[in-house]
């Protein structure tokens, strides 16, 4: 994987991790028992609306990680969003990191390591 391509998938990682808190944020937010009030409260909502425009980066950034990596290599690596999240929702949304979430939290980068490993 070359560099530009490694920076892309370190902003695919992290992207992928922030919308996740993003969603949280937004659902917290929505509001509405009929479909036209959800659908206004989602259009309405800030965290959703970045979350979108979020991901669509995302997807740009994606597509440029398949044209030049192995897709048995690129989306293992996206696993790392499984250790980024939690950390995030830490330091935002005050959620607790267990002992067990470390723990697990080494194996999946022990995974990651692996299989990119040349």
């Amino acid at each position: 994987m070359n560099s530009l391509s490694m920076l892309l998938m370190l902003f695919t990682v992290f992207s992928l991790a922030t919308g996740q808190v993003l969603f949280k944020l937004g659902a917290v937010e929505l509001t509405g028992e009929s479909v036209s009030e959800l659908v206004y409260s989602f259009i309405s909502n800030v965290y959703l609306i970045a979350v979108v425009f979020l991901y669509g980066l995302t997807i740009i950034s994606w597509l440029w990680i398949l044209k030049k990596t192995p897709l048995s290599v690129a989306y293992p690596m996206t696993a790392a969003s499984y250790i980024v999240v939690p950390v995030l929702c830490h330091y935002i949304l005050g959620e607790r990191i267990s002992l067990n979430m470390m723990v697990g939290f080494a194996l999946i980068f022990l995974g990651i390591v692996f299989i990119a490993w040349k």
